[in-house]
């Protein structure tokens, strides 16, 4: 139970309807069986307090379906921005050390990559989020934080908006992404003078 709402799943392991604490949750007495059940019992209620730390330290919010699906293996797979970047930055160092990326493209993904990890501590208290959590709002606030934290002009901002953008063409791509969340958000540029 997260927040008064239950998310069920059975922990395929059978009791004695006579010997059961409803209350407790556990089996009354000393047997062989109650001990079993109670000890697997116990490990599974560790497991559960730990994926819902961990869910709570990414995403800095928790529903019991998120842990059930945790505890099952079911959110395994789940995607997040800063594994993205970190994929697409290693990229950037390897074609950068082969001659096929400039040092300031290598650089622009490396710095977005940090700035990124910075907003989202800064902004959202978390090290990480997952893809399917990027919003609109999102965006606008890191944008903000380009601006005001980083003290960036627009159109450099705009160079890590872009950086933004294209991690949520590869998750796109990649199948990792469904929604677009840029799909309506409008850039800002200033002309500038050469």
């Amino acid at each position: 139970t997260v927040d008064g709402t239950q998310a069920q799943f059975s922990c395929k392991t059978t009791a004695n309807p006579d010997l059961w604490d409803t209350k407790g949750g556990r089996m009354i007495g000393k047997s062989m069986q109650a001990l079993e059940v109670n000890r697997k019992l116990d490990k599974m209620r560790v497991s559960i307090i730990k994926h819902y730390q961990e869910i709570m330290d990414r995403d800095n919010f928790v529903t019991a379906d998120k842990v059930k699906n945790a505890f099952l293996g079911l959110e395994y797979r789940c995607h997040t921005l800063m594994k993205v970047y970190s994929q697409s930055r290693d990229e950037m160092e390897k074609q950068y050390k082969a001659g096929m990326k400039s040092l300031s493209t290598y650089t622009k993904y490396r710095i977005g990559c940090a700035y990124v990890g910075e907003f989202m501590q800064t902004q959202y208290h978390v090290k990480d989020i997952a893809l399917k959590e990027l919003s609109l709002p999102f965006i606008t606030d890191y944008e903000t934080f380009l601006r005001t934290d980083k003290h960036l002009k627009i159109n450099s901002a705009m160079v890590f908006v872009r950086n933004l953008r294209a991690m949520v063409f590869r998750a796109i791509d990649n199948e990792w992404l469904v929604k677009d969340p840029f799909r309506r958000y409008e850039y800002k540029e200033e002309e500038t003078t050469r």
